[in-house]
């Protein structure tokens, strides 16, 4: 495997980034104008340094290409091959140079504000791990920019048959309470990948994303470590950043569905033990049972036969029962930054 950069101009080396934002394609041509403008927008109304780096992850679509092309100040990776979100996360890890780490969704449009509020939160909270802002849909209504630990309860409400309902439950709430409240720090277990900043001392410390996930489930897992370590997760609702959600994940949806339960079954193998991984398995388990006539009646073949393979990970409590997914080799010099467990190698 190997990764090839573009090279990058540095009109002013001198000057040292105090962020680094790091951003994942794959086939995403269509998203390099809006993401890369954005930050071309935050980066003018800023008077701090901003570095941009995008690994992309072997794009058929040209998107490389465009990036190049159109953008030449980005700090440009290309990987011969796909090697998952959270693989690919750490080659920018191992390149970034910034104080400040952001994982940021090509797929997002940032702004400067929502940039310089997470950093001076950071810079006044040591003792804050992450920190991510709130995420709105293209139409301005605001989406689950945070969750709680993977549960039994949690389930219903993000992953399940019935969470379209919930979801636009809580939704009309959050609303309300956004018009009723100021909008102050909410302490949370976990943030969204989407857009997700770390200070460079806690990644470090930490380590970087888990590679076994290859997509989905990394976020959840890299929260959770920066917890164990004693840190907290701040979500800043007062800042704002509209997300597209899942436009990679639409190339592929089957994969994607099977991909996000695989790795729910993993993180549960790695932190969730006892009566908690056992509901949260049968929660699964249930939600499937229920999704098969659906899918029978509705002749969906595909997404039929991604439930049954679902359903037997879960029955035989093996996320590696279908091999399709198996861990890409390690990318060139990122080794501590796959450290899963916060030790440097």
């Amino acid at each position: 495997m190997n990764a090839s950069r573009s090279p990058v101009p540095d009109p002013n080396p001198q000057s040292a980034p105090l962020l680094s934002i790091i951003t994942i394609f794959w086939n995403s041509r269509d998203d390099v104008p809006s993401f890369f403008g954005a930050v071309e927008k935050a980066r003018e109304a800023l008077d701090f340094e901003i570095e941009v780096l995008a690994i992309d992850n072997a794009s058929e679509d040209g998107t490389a290409d465009a990036i190049a092309k159109q953008f030449p100040w980005v700090h440009l990776i290309r990987n011969d091959e796909n090697l998952g979100f959270a693989q690919a996360c750490n080659q920018g890890l191992a390149a970034a140079t910034g104080d400040y780490l952001l994982l940021l969704n090509p797929d997002c449009e940032a702004n400067s504000k929502a940039l310089a509020g997470m950093i001076e939160f950071l810079k006044k909270h040591p003792r804050v791990g992450a920190a991510g802002c709130t995420l709105l849909h293209g139409d301005g209504l605001p989406q689950n920019s945070y969750h709680r630990e993977p549960s039994w309860w949690s389930y219903w409400g993000t992953h399940s048959l019935i969470s379209p309902l919930v979801l636009r439950i809580r939704k009309a709430l959050h609303v309300r309470r956004l018009r009723s409240r100021k909008a102050r720090p909410i302490y949370v277990e976990w943030l969204m990948g989407a857009c997700l900043m770390v200070p460079r001392p806690v990644a470090e410390e930490i380590g970087g994303l888990d590679p076994t996930y290859f997509m989905y489930g990394e976020d959840v897992d890299w929260c959770r470590r920066i917890r164990d370590a004693g840190y907290r997760i701040a979500h800043l609702p007062q800042w704002r950043i509209v997300h597209h959600h899942g436009t990679s994940s639409r190339h592929s949806p089957e994969f994607a569905f099977r991909r996000l339960y695989r790795s729910l079954l993993m993180y549960m193998h790695k932190h969730l033990h006892g009566v908690p991984a056992k509901a949260l398995r049968y929660a699964v388990v249930l939600d499937m049972l229920m999704r098969l006539p659906i899918h029978m009646l509705g002749r969906e073949s595909e997404r039929l036969e991604s439930v049954r393979r679902v359903l037997a990970m879960y029955r035989y409590n093996n996320p590696t029962l279908y091999p399709e997914d198996r861990p890409r080799p390690e990318a060139p010099g990122v080794r501590r930054w796959n450290r899963t467990h916060g030790r440097k190698s």
